[in-house]
């Protein structure tokens, strides 16, 4: 003869596959101390992405200048320009966007004149970025049909962080672009 057994809830407890509210707590404090390291360090990620993004459209900006002058066989100018067709006046910074144009005489390489036509139109720079050129690019920078500019000069590209965290962009004489930590003569880059 068989026998039932009757089981009482009492005696089979069930478990349950689940966090306790120890094992929660625990969990979100450690994510807790996570996203406190992880999070300034990502902000200074974007921070150094957007600054580079900024100097490389920069690079870009006068490799492309240089290289069409020698292409052309004209003077080709980068100028500061604020609204993309023109070049702006002394007080407008370089961060407010630049533009890229073939000069059809070597007189007023610093204007756009009629029938001169634009290459590149850089709008404003990203947030928080700073360009300050010295004193040979102040307002523009012009290559000659060989490439060449005039003067050496240079851009130090700054954002909220200060110097410690700036970018040079300089052109020799040679008229060729480079970017750098540092002066080309080993100096401090200083921002403003």
């Amino acid at each position: 003869m068989m026998k039932h057994r009757h089981k009482s809830a009492l005696c089979h407890a069930r478990t349950f596959a689940g966090f306790t509210l120890i094992e929660l707590m625990v969990t979100i404090a450690v994510l807790g101390l996570l996203l406190s390291v992880a999070v300034p360090s990502f902000e200074q990620v974007m921070a150094d992405s957007r600054r580079t993004s900024d100097v490389n459209e920069l690079l870009l900006s006068l490799n492309l200048a240089r290289s069409e002058a020698l292409k052309r066989g004209r003077h080709v100018t980068i100028c500061k320009s604020s609204n993309g067709t023109s070049c702006a006046d002394t007080t407008t910074p370089w961060n407010k966007g630049w533009i890229v144009f073939v000069n059809n005489g070597s007189a007023n390489v610093d204007t756009v004149d009629a029938g001169e036509e634009i290459l590149l139109a850089k709008s404003k720079l990203k947030k928080n970025i700073v360009v300050t050129p010295d004193a040979a690019v102040t307002d523009f920078a012009s290559f000659r049909p060989d490439g060449r500019i005039n003067a050496a000069g240079g851009f130090t590209v700054c954002d909220n962080r200060g110097a410690a965290h700036a970018r040079g962009v300089f052109i020799s004489a040679t008229g060729r672009p480079s970017s750098g930590d540092e002066e080309p003569d080993g100096t401090a880059l200083a921002c403003p």
